[in-house]
């Protein structure tokens, strides 16, 4: 969790400067929150569904090389991981795009 929050806080402290021109243009801060936070959130359900399908995999082949005769796939594990992964991504990413959309625009744009 400490290390997403802080990949999501270095992508957006890079791309600040583009917040601030968002904000430039008459966008309030809450839709600069609302546009990380999905952010967040489809990244995070991104990593969720490729963790899900590499490791079904990976257990199949395990269970098969142990001599398992069937196809397992923890249907529950699956639903409660593909629920969790967004919102894991949006208290990620929360305080750092709240930090952000605080910022002084002027000092961003002057940079």
């Amino acid at each position: 969790m400490i290390g997403l929050m802080n990949g999501m806080a270095s992508s957006l402290q890079e791309r600040s400067r583009e917040f601030a021109t968002i904000r430039a243009l008459g966008n309030k801060t809450k839709h600069i929150v609302r546009l990380t936070l999905v952010e967040g959130a489809l990244v995070t359900l991104g990593g969720g569904i490729l963790g899900i399908l590499f490791g079904s995999v990976l257990l199949n082949q395990l269970l098969l090389s142990l001599d398992h005769k069937s196809i397992t796939l923890p249907w529950k594990v699956i639903l409660i991981c593909l629920v969790t992964t967004p919102m894991i991504g949006i208290v990620a990413a929360l305080i750092p795009s709240m930090y952000l959309s605080k910022r002084d625009i002027l000092k961003e744009l002057s940079s």
